[in-house]
C-alpha cells in the first residue's frame, strides 16, 4: 500500500483542496482513499470538490477541526489530504444530516451505510459534530448496528475556536452538523487510546444523573462533593479548577473515560461535555506526575509494536489539552509523533475522541486516540 501526506494553506476553498490532494497521491493506484482535514473560513463543499478534482473516483471521508499536524508541522488553517491507495485496500463511505434526527438514529444510519458495502471487518472512522455532547450516544448506537469486527476512530469536529458549525463530507456529500464516516479493508489496523490523567482520592458513585447533568455524587449535591473532595471549589473559579480535575468514569482495570466538567448549574448540580452514566463509579481525576510526554510517546510505541510494519497513522488529539497545556502540547505531539519514524501521519484536534480500550469504543474527552495501519 501507498500513503502520502499533502497540505495547503490557500486562502480558496477549491484550489486548497485541489493542491492538498496534488500533493498526497503518491501513486495513482486501483482503490484509493482520501481522508481531509482542514481549518478555516472554508466552503467545505469547494474544499471537497478541489481533493475530488483531482482524486477522481478515490473515496473521500473528513472534516473541519480547530487545527492538525502533519510531518510538516502543526498548522491552524489550511486543509490537509490523507491519501492511500493500494490493489488490497477496500473502502465504503456513509455521510449524514443530523440535524433533523435523533443523535441515536444518526448512529444507526451511519451504521447500515457502512455496512452494505459487505465489508466485515477492518477500521472505521467517524467524523460526527459534537451533537451538545450526546456522541457517546451515536457511538454506542453505531457500534451495536456495525458490531465488534472493527477498530474504531474518530473525534468531534469543530469550526476552529467559534464552536459554532462544524462541517463533515464524503465524496457523496458535505453536511453541516452531521457525521461522516468510512470503513476501511485491506490492512492491519491497531488503534489506542491515552489521557495522562490519575485518580485522587477515594472512588465516589454518581447517584443520580440524567444525560450530561450530574445532580448527585453519593448520595448528596455533586458540586459540594466535588468542592469538598478539592478542599474548596469557588463558584466563579470552577471553570479553571474543572479544566485540571476532570472526571474519571472507571471503565475496567486501570482504565478511564474522561469526562470534562463544563459549569455548576443552580449551585448544586454540574454539567458535563459528555454524557455520564448513572450509577457510574467515578474518580475526581488530576494531572499525572510523570511528563505527559512520556505517556504519548508509550502510547505511540505501543500501538507501533503491534504491528510487523506501519504505513500511515491518523491521530485525534483533544483542543482542551491544547488550551491546558498552552504552547507545550506541541512538545507532546512531537513526542506522540517521533516514534512513527517516516511514514506519514495525519493528526487533527479534536472535541472529544473515539477510541477503545477493548472491542467497544468509547468516546473520551482531555485525550488522544490513535489509529495505525500496516502490516
Amino acid at each position: 500500500m501507498k500513503a502520502g501526506i499533502g497540505i495547503s494553506c490557500d486562502a480558496g476553498a477549491w484550489q486548497a483542496g485541489a493542491q492538498a490532494a496534488r500533493a498526497a497521491v503518491v501513486h495513482p493506484g486501483t482503490a484509493t482513499v482520501g481522508i481531509v482535514v482542514g481549518a478555516g473560513d472554508y466552503d467545505w463543499a469547494e474544499v471537497f470538490a478541489g481533493v475530488r478534482s483531482v482524486m477522481g473516483k478515490a473515496r473521500l471521508v473528513g472534516a473541519s477541526c480547530a487545527g492538525f499536524f502533519v510531518p510538516q508541522g502543526v498548522f491552524s488553517r489550511g486543509v490537509a489530504v490523507l491519501f492511500l491507495a493500494g490493489n488490497e485496500l477496500v473502502a465504503e463511505t456513509a455521510c449524514v444530516d443530523a440535524r433533523y434526527q435523533d443523535v441515536r438514529e444518526t448512529g444507526r444510519v451511519l451504521g447500515r451505510g457502512l455496512l452494505q458495502s459487505g465489508i466485515r471487518k477492518g477500521a472505521i472512522l467517524c467524523f460526527p459534530d459534537s451533537f451538545e455532547g450526546q456522541v457517546s450516544q451515536l457511538v454506542d448506537n453505531l457500534y451495536d448496528t456495525v458490531g465488534p469486527e472493527y477498530v474504531y476512530f474518530g473525534g468531534g469536529t469543530g469550526d476552529g475556536w467559534k464552536v459554532l458549525d462544524s462541517w463533515q463530507g464524503t465524496e457523496k456529500r458535505v453536511t453541516c452538523q452531521g457525521a461522516a464516516a468510512a470503513l476501511l479493508d485491506g490492512r492491519c489496523f491497531v488503534g489506542g487510546v491515552a489521557h495522562g490523567w490519575v485518580p485522587e482520592g477515594a472512588p465516589l458513585v454518581v447517584t443520580r444523573a440524567k444525560g450530561r447533568v450530574v445532580f448527585e455524587m453519593d448520595g448528596r449535591s455533586a458540586f459540594d462533593v466535588y468542592a469538598e473532595r478539592l478542599g474548596g471549589v469557588a463558584a466563579e473559579s470552577f471553570a479553571e479548577t474543572a479544566m485540571r480535575h476532570p472526571l474519571g468514569i472507571c471503565y475496567g482495570p486501570q482504565h478511564f473515560i474522561i469526562r470534562d466538567p463544563l459549569q455548576v448549574i443552580n449551585g448544586t448540580a454540574i454539567q458535563f461535555i459528555s454524557a455520564i452514566p448513572n450509577r457510574s463509579v467515578a474518580y475526581i481525576m488530576k494531572p499525572r506526575e510523570e511528563n505527559d510526554l512520556t505517556m504519548a510517546r508509550k502510547l505511540t510505541e505501543g500501538v507501533v509494536s503491534r504491528l510487523k510494519a506501519a504505513d500511515f497513522a491518523l491521530i485525534g488529539y483533544c483542543i482542551s489539552r491544547s488550551l491546558l497545556m498552552g504552547e507545550t502540547y506541541k512538545k507532546e505531539l512531537f513526542a506522540l509523533v517521533q516514534p512513527l519514524g517516516t511514514i506519514p501521519y495525519l493528526g487533527f484536534l479534536t472535541y472529544g475522541e473515539i477510541g477503545s480500550y477493548g472491542d467497544a469504543p468509547q468516546f473520551h474527552n482531555k485525550s488522544i486516540s490513535l489509529l495505525i495501519g500496516g502490516e
